[in-house]
């Protein structure tokens, strides 16, 4: 890494690298064994401090905490008028449309719809209540850097995530959320119009799952404030990576892609017990 000048001094990136999904900040929450090879590479001082804002990598949370709220993802939500006058990226919802719990998920992930994330947290409980859920569950889940106020990532004050705290929860995703992470995983989906709402063609706005090998997900995002963000999750020969760009002036998805390779060429060294994954609420 060291011969690799950065182009965007002000970005902060964080890397974490595991034979399966754990991270540091994992350490006492999360495993399916007892013991993992595990290292972590921070390239950034602040990467524990709360970026200005984690766009819509907050939708991690998002969709997970609907899915909590609903049961089943087959679940029905209709659109309230609020979700629909929100400002892009959207799914492009209408009014009064019904759209499964499901398919909100695929346009929260593929769409990176706003739209989307507001139906879901108008749709199953109250809008606060769904934000204080939100702000519950990453304390159930041992995140202290970490403050939402929205459910879709546009900047607010008060709205912060660090780059760890989004690496620990893509790493809770992907071990307690497996159908979500699938979700998130997909390339494109063409959803059939029904009697309750229109067809809804999807390409995932994620282009690293054409274009890295061992691509799994997760999630991309920007806006003003966060500026370009990349959430990557990568898996080779059993290992797999996770790695956290934000505040990104440009090109994100090229400090992914860098750090994924570092990740993968090295062999993780240090060896130790790490706890368990507690249920989730």
């Amino acid at each position: 890494m060291r011969g690799r000048r950065r182009r965007r001094r002000d970005s902060v990136v964080a890397l974490t690298l595991a034979a399966v999904v754990v991270t540091v900040a994992l350490i006492g929450f999360a495993s399916a064994l007892s013991k993992r090879s595990i290292v972590s590479i921070v390239f950034h001082p602040s990467a524990n401090a709360p970026a200005p804002a984690p766009a819509t990598l907050t939708k991690l949370m998002t969709a997970m905490v609907a899915a909590d709220d609903a049961g089943s993802l087959d679940k029905v939500v209709v659109v309230d008028p609020s979700a629909t006058s929100i400002e892009p990226s959207l799914m492009g919802l209408t009014t009064g449309e019904r759209v499964t719990v499901r398919d909100l998920i695929y346009g929260l992930f593929l769409d990176s719809g706003n739209d989307a994330a507001e139906a879901l947290a108008r749709g199953i409980v109250p809008r606060d209540r769904f934000i204080r859920q939100m702000n519950q569950k990453a304390k159930s889940i041992g995140l202290t850097n970490t403050q939402f106020v929205n459910p879709s990532g546009l900047d607010a004050p008060g709205h912060g995530m660090s780059a760890h705290d989004i690496a620990h929860t893509a790493a809770y995703l992907d071990r307690y959320y497996p159908q979500l992470a699938a979700i998130a995983a997909t390339k494109d989906i063409s959803i059939a119009a029904t009697d309750t709402h229109k067809a809804f063609p999807m390409q995932n706005l994620n282009r690293m799952l054409w274009t890295y090998p061992g691509a799994t997900g997760l999630k991309t995002g920007l806006t003003d404030n966060a500026g370009g963000c990349w959430l990557a999750t990568a898996t080779r020969n059993g290992r797999h990576l996770i790695a956290v760009v934000l505040n990104a002036t440009g090109f994100s998805a090229d400090d992914a892609r860098i750090l994924l390779d570092y990740g993968f060429s090295i062999r993780p060294t240090l060896d130790f017990p790490i706890g368990w994954f507690s249920s989730p609420d």
